[in-house]
């Protein structure tokens, strides 16, 4: 069940900053701590997810803690970054106005940017390049949409004052 951080390790992650993407694959242990040293080396900003509140970071913290793993996300707060869950905001308003579903694929599309989609059941089987192209984009995609709302989007960040989108 690759839902349930009791038994499913974590594949891939990537952040996505004004200058480039970065993803982190391959052992989980190594993986986790070589995401926490970039971040940690990051200048104080806002890390965005989406649905990073209810699941990315939840997961990502049971599994590092499985492993024995300091990689200094604290709730919603990773080292000196605030932290924005775009589903959240998007949910809030755009949810409520038009009968779409606020799933970052389906407000990627509705503004005209195009994700890369894979069949994530199997996400552990399919090929190395396709599973990092698919992690960067979503992280790109969470950053764009959640830029494109800029400065307005600064109000739902949660953990820190620094506001500047990253």
């Amino acid at each position: 069940d690759g839902l349930d951080p009791g038994v499913a390790a974590i594949v891939a992650v990537a952040v996505a900053t004004e200058t480039a993407t970065s993803v982190f694959s391959g052992n989980e242990a190594a993986l986790l701590r070589d995401l926490a040293a970039h971040l940690e080396q990051l200048p104080a900003g806002v890390i965005t997810t989406w649905n990073g509140t209810a699941f990315d970071l939840p997961f990502l913290a049971e599994r590092a803690e499985r492993l024995g793993i300091d990689i200094g996300l604290r709730g919603t707060s990773w080292f000196d970054h605030g932290h924005l869950d775009g589903y959240l905001m998007y949910r809030s308003d755009v949810g409520r106005a038009l009968p779409v579903s606020c799933g970052l694929k389906a407000m990627a599309r509705l503004v005209g940017l195009d994700p890369v989609e894979v069949d994530v059941e199997h996400l552990h089987q399919l090929d190395p390049d396709l599973v990092e192209r698919y992690v960067a984009s979503d992280a790109e995609l969470a950053r764009e949409l959640l830029v494109r709302r800029w400065p307005a989007a600064g109000s739902w960040v949660v953990g820190t004052s620094a506001m500047s989108a990253r």
